[in-house]
């Protein structure tokens, strides 16, 4: 446990204790009310694709270096001070009503086929699912080396937005999710494609994130994806 060891916005001292129970470690007050606690980012994020997944398992050694070599990289998709100080504001507001916070990131492969390997990493903040943040990535399965995530679409950028844009039933988001859209906002997985726009990007859900999901048939009726960037199972 170590005492005091940051001050939030308001002057506020935090503990952080270290935790073995599958926690990073937890964010209290000196009263030893719990703020947030954050599951561990400090080792292979992949590590359960690498140790349980059949599909990783039959990749070349080479290719299997460089997709967890990609992943060793890439950094929190939040910022750990930022949603403390939101669990902190909400523990005011809340009282004894309040319920501790949580963290974690996470790296799935979500669909396959014998050419590309798409992922998906998720981090789940405190909020739920409208504060989650979630990106995808494809893979080149049989060389390891991640893909131009637009590669995969068999339409130009503008048309991917479009189409996206158009399985929205409110047409007033149709213009803001062309202009805003980033392609590893996109994941592509057996259920089929799903969208979400993160918190403060729409106008119209500036604190929450937006999400959509559009079903196999749908986007092989689209002819959205490229013929070999098309999953098994669809």
């Amino acid at each position: 446990l170590v005492r005091k060891a940051l001050t939030l916005e308001y002057g506020t001292s935090v503990d952080i204790l270290s935790s073995d129970s599958g926690f990073r470690w937890i964010y209290r007050l000196p009263d030893g009310t719990e703020l947030l606690r954050v599951s561990g980012l400090d080792g292979d994020l992949v590590s359960g694709i690498a140790e349980g997944d059949k599909v990783f398992g039959t990749l070349s050694e080479k290719a299997r270096e460089k997709i967890l070599a990609y992943y060793a990289e890439q950094k929190p998709l939040y910022d750990e001070r930022e949603e403390l100080e939101k669990c902190y504001a909400e523990w005011k507001k809340l009282g004894e009503n309040y319920s501790v916070g949580y963290i974690q990131q996470n790296v799935w492969l979500t669909a396959y086929n014998e050419q590309v390997l798409y992922f998906k990493t998720l981090a789940e903040l405190p909020g739920g699912e409208c504060a989650d943040i979630s990106l995808g990535a494809a893979f080149d399965r049989e060389s390891g080396e991640k893909l131009d995530n637009w590669k995969v679409f068999a339409v130009p950028e503008e048309e991917v937005c479009r189409r996206l844009a158009e399985w929205v039933y409110d047409e007033s988001l149709w213009a803001e999710m062309a202009e805003v859209l980033k392609p590893e906002w996109i994941v592509v997985s057996e259920e089929g494609l799903t969208v979400q726009f993160p918190a403060g990007t729409l106008p119209k859900y500036w604190d929450q994130a937006y999400r959509i999901w559009v079903g196999p048939e749908k986007v092989m009726e689209a002819e959205l994806l490229q013929p070999w960037a098309i999953p098994y199972n669809w």
